[in-house]
This record gives C-alpha cells, structure tokens and sequence, in this order.
C-alpha cells in the first residue's frame, strides 16, 4: 500500500478523530486556565485580630446556685477573618465562656475555654486554652438576733 492510499483511505474517520482530539485539548486548556486564574485573584483580604483580656462566662444550670471562681478569669483571644468583617467585630459579639452544666459535684476542675464568633470569623487560638475552676461557698446569711430599742 503506497502513502497517497493511508492518506486516503478513511478520511472521514481521521477527520472526526482529528476534531474530537482538537476538542479534548481545548476543553482541557480552558479548565486549567481557569482554575490557575482563580487561584491567582485575591478575591477578599484576610486579617487577623487579637482580643486581649476577654472575660469569661460561667455557663451553668439553673437550678445551681454554687458561685464559682476562675483562674485565669480573662483570656486572649485570636481570630481570623475577611478584613471587612474584623473591622467592625465588637468584643461583646464574642462569646467566651466554661460549660459546668453537666459537673455538678466536682470540687475544682480543669475546664476547657469555649469560644463563639459570629459566622465569617474563625477562632485561632485561645490563651490560656483551659482555666481552673472551683466552687466557694455562698455568703452565710447572719444569724445573730436583733434587738429592738423601746
């Protein structure tokens, strides 16, 4: 067979392979050029931001009376977030707080800080990530009797 019959021959069916193969590479260049432009563009700044000092909430149940007492009784706080939304974050949107609602009889105990952010902020970090916590006994109430001037 001479090379003017292989050019020859089939030519419908070099054709479409020649087009279905000029498709595939064009499908495959435009997506990655598409991804590699969204990698390239910055679409938002991320910040970060610390909150020093943060005081910290006793979350208990209500039919418990016990006051308790924290160490450290602040924290430092860190998060981060889009630029936009750091910028207008207020400490008191920022919840921390101990969870002692399912230790009832424990005399100090070692409890892990929790920390609630609004949505489109991440916690970081928190310094210190656990605080000692212990009851103390409430006031005593006085029992001397009074007495009444004539």
């Amino acid at each position: 067979m001479s090379l003017r019959d292989y050019i020859q021959n089939n030519h419908w069916w070099k054709l479409v392979s020649l087009l279905l193969a000029t498709l595939t590479w064009f499908t495959i260049h435009t997506a990655l050029n598409r991804d590699q432009k969204l990698q390239d563009s910055p679409i938002s700044t991320v910040k970060t931001r610390v909150f020093p000092a943060m005081p910290i909430t006793i979350m208990t149940a209500a039919s418990d009376a016990r006051g308790f007492k924290i160490s450290p009784e602040q924290v430092l706080v860190k998060v981060i977030g889009k630029e936009e939304k750091l910028a207008t974050l207020l400490p008191q949107e920022i919840g921390v707080f101990v969870n002692l609602t399912r230790n009832q009889s424990a005399i100090r105990l070692r409890k892990d800080v929790q920390v609630r952010v609004p949505d489109g902020v991440i916690v970081v970090s928190v310094d210190p990530d656990k605080v000692d916590v212990e009851p103390i006994a409430p006031p005593e109430t006085a029992t001397t009797p009074r007495t009444v001037n004539p």
